[in-house]
């Protein structure tokens, strides 16, 4: 039996059979010849224990993954909605569910922020049952790390951008046991846990003649790095980096296949025009589009949105139903090490930053500082290269939020984010993280609660 893997390297992307990989379970053909079927059954543990089965319920983790982050053609991830949320897209719909992301003031209820929030928590559940599975079947293989890594970028994207409060639950022997309130800095904990049990399982693969091995093992420490990031432990960040190459993407990957399997970024900006490249949005979004950076690729439609009101700009990061996304990259690695020489003083924080430019074509930048060390122009610079050259790769949300925790001395909400009125009426709102959903009220831990998040802070 053929394993197909839907997370795959820049340079050789994988194809089963000549058909694009898509985050789907494997799909089995059945001879032409042969139209025999067994009776439809429940799967046994015992069937599901087995090695062809333990990569079939990765798969379906990866795919709960990529619903959740990047989206698809049925619901929109955290790509999609964090770049809503912050300045990288705005609302070119007439849905009440998409105008309350954009303008930054989302209710519990929100259907959108749901759809994205149930498929992380799907895939932590899947993710951990199927590392299980493999701890105790085949401990070291490299589908062991890949489990443990699903988990621990599924916390991540928790931490990153939901509120302080969001529950884990977890079946134990066939019962369910709910989760109670945690904050970010616990599921930044849970994250790095996790991707350090990946690392583990990881290196002890053939990384030098392997190259998936070496794929997943520096996929995880660039997770690593995100994570310490996350935490303000910049130091720690740039070591967990340390031998990721310039050149590496790993990529979640779309097909045309099916809307399950679609780009989401592209379903829903491109196709069906619900979301539109945003440019200066609310005074303070960055000037994305009227900046003429080739990071940035963009096209006008020629056309309104939806909403029949909006102009409607396609982004062309994402050209087409079957696009990859990547989910982690040298680049972000070696923003990763700007961030932390920054902290630590060093002028090398512009070198890393002008080093990547150049690979793009793009002129260097000169230090607007003084002395050593973060000042305000200095974090302005390193987080508008960031956005540039992670544009609608689901960190935007995350590291306006961070702007706020980490650098609070600098900047400040109302200076920050998009503000003032809001186009289709009402004012911009004051939102920088996502709600729990009102779905977690069927959890008895949440029952009366006045508010499903414990607090909303950055």
């Amino acid at each position: 039996m053929t394993t197909v893997r839907f997370i795959a390297r820049a340079a050789a992307p994988r194809r089963a059979g000549g058909a694009a990989l898509g985050a789907l379970a494997l799909v089995a053909a059945v001879s032409a010849c042969d139209l025999k079927v067994a009776q439809p059954d429940v799967a046994s543990p015992s069937s599901v224990n087995q090695s062809g089965a333990r990569a079939t319920l990765l798969n379906g983790a990866v795919s709960l993954f990529s619903q959740g982050y990047a989206g698809n053609g049925d619901s929109s991830g955290v790509a999609s909605l964090g770049g809503m949320f912050s300045d990288e897209f705005t609302d070119s719909d007439y849905q009440e569910r998409h105008i309350d992301v954009d303008k930054r003031n989302v209710p519990e209820n929100s259907a959108a922020v749901a759809g994205a929030y149930t498929a992380l928590q799907r895939a932590r559940v899947a993710s951990l049952d199927v590392a299980a599975r493999y701890a105790a079947a085949d401990p070291t293989s490299i589908h062991a790390a890949e489990a443990e890594m699903i988990a621990a970028y599924s916390f991540l994207t928790f931490a990153e951008n939901w509120c302080n409060g969001v529950p884990y639950s977890n079946y134990n022997g066939g019962n369910l046991q709910y989760g109670t309130r945690t904050t970010s800095a616990q599921t930044y904990d849970s994250a790095l846990t996790h991707f350090d049990k990946a690392l583990a399982i990881a290196v002890k693969g053939d990384t030098v003649h392997d190259q998936d091995a070496l794929d997943v093992v520096n996929t995880i420490r660039v997770g690593r790095g995100r994570t310490l990031l996350g935490q303000g432990k910049f130091a720690s960040a740039a070591i967990a980096v340390t031998g990721v190459p310039a050149g590496f993407v790993y990529y979640l990957y779309s097909s045309s296949a099916s809307t399950k399997q679609y780009n989401g970024v592209y379903s829903w900006n491109n196709s069906y025009g619900r979301f539109t490249a945003a440019n200066r949005e609310g005074t303070n979004g960055l000037n994305f589009l009227s900046a003429n950076d080739p990071r940035v690729k963009y096209q006008d439609a020629g056309k309104f949105g939806l909403d029949g009101r909006t102009e409607l700009i396609y982004q062309m990061k994402y050209p087409d139903y079957g696009s990859p996304m990547p989910l982690a990259s040298g680049t972000e690695a070696e923003l990763i090490r700007a961030e932390a020489d920054l902290q630590a003083g060093s002028s090398n924080w512009l070198t890393r930053l002008n080093g990547l430019r150049a690979s793009a074509g793009l002129s260097a930048l000169t230090d607007p500082g003084t002395g050593a060390g973060p000042d305000s122009a200095r974090v302005a610079i390193l987080f508008r290269e960031r956005a540039f050259w992670l544009w609608l790769t689901a960190h935007r949300m995350a590291d306006m939020r961070r702007q706020l925790r980490q650098y609070g001395n600098f900047f400040t909400q109302s200076a920050l984010y998009p503000t003032g009125s809001y186009p289709k009426g009402g004012n911009y709102g004051t939102d920088v993280v996502f709600k729990v959903p009102f779905d977690e009220r069927n959890n008895p831990n949440y029952s009366g609660a006045a508010t499903t998040c414990t607090d909303m802070n950055p």
